[in-house]
């Protein structure tokens, strides 16, 4: 190799890593290049005027180098031009999110029908608590799937919000492009490097990529999953003449104890508002007259305080959490601490099952309740860690 092939190609070296680093930067803050592109409608009131806002286009991915450098130097290597980085044309990704009120003779029957329908169309029953039930549907036939199961009962209330995900998946799969890329001109590169220390330096670049690479598809998996199944909360209500005491077992100020649920926030609503900070990977939602925080995966951690009526410290009441949850059907529940907090999981006996959680600490005369929700028992682990912290290192009273 000449000796004029040699500064080029440590110069070439520098442009790449220079190209590198701006790369993995642009990988590490892609959540916040873009808004997504969103079209909300609350039909709870006979179906109000669909409100859509446009994203701003994402930015595009400059490289840091000298254009005639790069390509003159990938013309040796490969023998051409350095290709442009384009997306592809892809079909437009829809996210639905959809919850159904819907009231039944028979509520029981209803979810059964419920169920049938969603494994029939290729979903599948993401949680199960009585009659109150969350299902994934096929994004595709969504909207259809949704009206059809409308029609079998009687709807209370309904609220829909699409999100077009598209714009997402381009850029991570834009980013992933050009990484993979990268990746292949640094391996190329190696090949040729004139000593060890070029090399090192190569390869120490290379690993760094490949861990991005993994980081961006991770999160094209999940854009790809949200826009394979969408996602419909369904609660069956029985109609009012057919309701047969149902507060008949309640005591008193344990009443909270059984209006717990996995998939409402019936308790947080009804308490005081309890402010925390989100754990890591999530994200506190606004608009809401509780506190409430979710991750990108829909794992949810919200709060509320309450009266501490009868008197009790947290064991008091985590020993009345478990003596009225253990009582559910086909669940397994055991109890644990985080920090000041005590309370109980939940698991139920489902194919895919969720996990759920509740936790309570006294504070005089208030009890602090936060309760949590993790779509899937990987996901606990993915995220229960961080819930855990929040709690084991909050320090309001």
């Amino acid at each position: 190799m000449s000796d004029s092939t040699r500064r080029r190609l440590s110069h070439f070296t520098a442009l790449v890593l220079a190209f590198g680093l701006v790369l993995v930067s642009s990988a590490c803050s892609h959540d916040g290049d873009h808004e997504e592109e969103m079209l909300e409608a609350d039909e709870g009131g006979g179906g109000g005027a669909p409100r859509a806002r446009k994203s701003a286009p994402a930015d595009d991915m400059d490289a840091a180098a000298d254009e005639g450098d790069l390509e003159e130097i990938a013309g040796e290597m490969d023998g051409g031009a350095a290709p442009a980085f384009r997306p592809k044309p892809v079909r437009r990704k829809l996210y639905y999110e959809a919850e159904l009120a819907l009231e039944a003779a028979e509520p029981k029957r209803i979810v059964t029908q419920i169920t049938a329908y969603t494994n029939k169309v290729g979903g599948y029953v993401e949680a199960l608590n009585g009659t109150k039930l969350v299902v994934r549907l096929p994004g595709q036939s969504f909207l259809t799937d949704y009206a059809a199961i409308q029609k079998m009962a009687t709807v209370l209330d309904k609220t829909l919000r699409v999100d077009d995900i598209t714009d997402v998946y381009a850029d991570l799969a834009q980013r992933r492009t050009i990484m993979l890329e990268t990746l292949r001109r640094y391996e190329a590169l190696l090949n040729v490097a004139p000593n060890a220390a070029e090399k090192l330096a190569i390869l120490a670049e290379i690993a760094r990529l490949r861990e991005r690479l993994a980081f961006l598809e991770t999160g094209l998996a999940e854009v790809e999953k949200l826009a394979k199944f969408s996602r419909l909360a369904v609660d069956v209500r029985p109609r009012v003449n057919e309701v047969k005491a149902l507060s008949l077992g309640r005591i008193g100020a344990f009443e909270w104890i059984e209006r717990l649920d996995p998939l409402g926030f019936a308790v947080a609503s009804s308490g005081k508002k309890l402010e925390l900070k989100a754990p890591k990977n999530f994200v506190a939602v606004e608009d809401r007259g509780f506190w409430l925080a979710e991750s990108s995966t829909k794992a949810r951690v919200w709060s509320t305080r309450l009266e501490n009526n009868p008197r009790g410290d947290a064991a008091f009441w985590q020993a009345a959490l478990y003596n009225h949850l253990s009582k559910l059907n086909e669940t397994k529940v055991k109890k644990y601490a985080a920090g000041a907090f005590k309370g109980v999981r939940l698991v139920p006996a489902l194919q895919e099952p969720y996990v759920y959680t509740v936790a309570v600490k006294v504070a005089g005369d208030e009890i602090f309740v936060v309760e949590s929700l993790f779509p899937s028992v990987k996901d606990e682990k993915a995220n229960g860690k961080a819930v855990s912290a929040l709690l084991a290192g909050w320090k309001g009273d």
